[in-house]
């Protein structure tokens, strides 16, 4: 089970990093999950590191996060930009962002909510990352994390990766 987490963070995690120069095409929303809530976990563990290296004598802090917010500036605004093309919105609804209680509760709502199913005049439905496994007996499918089929009782062999 471990596995297929890590292999669906390397996937969604480094495909957000490689088009961080692209703002056309639309973003799943495992890739937007991934890697926001990665950015995050980051962000927590260097402001732990800049409080603790910040001394009573030189005051570093907010150094390490300051330069992790600059590393991950454009392949955030990138991702976001593709997310709302996933629901038929340009990336200047980003600016919706400007008006607080109402701009952000919409905001949040678009990039939560899955996207639109099919073709739409920014590309396709982006591809998203599967794991199963299937029975060499029945040929039955199951979840990745399974060892034994459901169906006809024998073992399963070990983790496939496919792109649907």
């Amino acid at each position: 089970m471990f596995k297929w987490y890590l292999t669906a963070w390397k996937k969604y995690y480094l495909t957000a990093w490689k088009k961080y120069l692209v703002f056309g095409g639309r973003a799943s929303l495992p890739e937007f999950l991934v890697f926001t809530s990665t950015n995050i976990v980051i962000l927590t563990a260097l402001v732990f590191a800049d409080e603790n290296l910040s001394s009573s004598t030189v005051s570093l802090y907010g150094v390490l996060c300051g330069l992790y917010g600059l590393a991950v500036a454009l392949p955030t605004l990138a991702v976001v930009v593709r997310r709302l093309h996933d629901h038929w919105r340009s990336g200047w609804w980003y600016l919706i962002l400007l008006f607080p209680i109402p701009g952000v509760m919409a905001f949040c709502a678009w990039l939560a909510q899955d996207g639109d199913p099919g073709e739409n005049k920014y590309g396709p439905k982006p591809k998203l990352f599967t794991a199963t496994v299937v029975c060499l007996f029945c040929a039955e499918e199951h979840k990745a994390w399974a060892t034994v089929c459901k169906h006809c009782g024998t073992d399963l062999p070990k983790l496939t990766i496919s792109h649907d």
